[in-house]
């Protein structure tokens, strides 16, 4: 990479995916001081591999760029399939 990915480089179907909000960080960390990132609903299934793993990968580094995060880490709490057609 030449710099660090940006919101900027999201197609407008990407950012709208981000929007969403099935894949989120809390705004609070956990006991232990990590970042807490949550997925719900489908988990961005409908969308392409390629949409959803660049998403993840802007998610995941704008969450890495905290020095804290860095140090402490990140966890994890998913819920697949979640919603009504579970």
């Amino acid at each position: 990479l030449q710099r660090p990915i940006q919101f900027s480089d999201l197609t407008k179907q990407e950012a709208d995916m981000l929007r969403d909000g099935e894949l989120q960080p809390l705004p609070f960390r956990d006991r232990s001081g990590r970042r807490v990132l949550v997925a719900l609903g489908t988990f961005y299934m409908q969308y392409p591999l390629e949409m959803r793993i660049k998403v993840n990968l802007y998610l995941h580094w704008a969450i890495s760029e905290d020095v804290e995060t860095q140090q402490k880490g990140l966890v994890g709490v998913f819920c697949w399939p979640c919603g009504e057609s579970a």
